[in-house]
């Protein structure tokens, strides 16, 4: 469904059932939200609706916040900018982390991310040509998310430099067959 002027929103019918309700603004301008003020799918609050408790289930408001933007540019370990290096911004959460926006670096190896949530963010670089030379990061050179340092962005910020510089790594190749060594597909 889409809100009218006065904010308000009626979806169509569905099923009885279990559900999550986001509100996304197609503009960036408010963060993507979930039913219960949280940012993520999997931490959002399931809304149980049945036939048998009335035609509509009221009460299911957003309080949406202004959305934060990330910028930074990444490079090769000698500066050289990297183009077409996937980079994602995520919320941790229980020793992993839940995608909460993602781009791809242009020609000059910068990057923008708009409509982030006002969190603690972690960021991942990862090269997505379609021949990969360069490991995947995390910001501040870290292996993982939980030993990436947070970007913690406020509601409406442009936060800037959250660069990388990504080191080249080895590709292994072979040919795997059968007892016969016919190529096995």
């Amino acid at each position: 469904a889409q809100t009218g002027p006065d904010g308000s929103y009626r979806t169509g019918p569905v099923p009885s059932g279990d559900y999550r309700v986001q509100f996304s603004d197609p503009s960036a301008v408010w963060a993507t939200q979930y039913w219960n003020q949280q940012f993520t799918q999997a931490t959002a609050q399931t809304l149980s609706v049945s036939v048998t408790n009335g035609p509509t289930a009221s009460g299911i408001d957003g309080i949406l916040v202004a959305a934060a933007t990330v910028s930074g540019t990444v490079t090769d370990q000698g500066g050289q900018p990297l183009a077409v290096i996937c980079v994602s911004a995520n919320i941790p959460r229980n020793g992993g982390a839940d995608n909460v926006g993602q781009t791809t670096t242009a020609a000059d190896g910068t990057f923008t991310i708009i409509g982030l949530p006002p969190t603690d963010l972690r960021f991942q670089y990862h090269d997505c040509n379609p021949t990969a030379h360069y490991l995947d990061q995390w910001y501040g050179g870290a292996t993982d998310a939980s030993n990436s340092p947070a970007v913690v962005v406020s509601p409406g910020e442009q936060r800037t430099g959250i660069d990388a510089a990504l080191a080249r790594g080895v590709s292994i190749a072979g040919t795997v067959t059968d007892a016969t060594g016919a190529p096995i597909a």
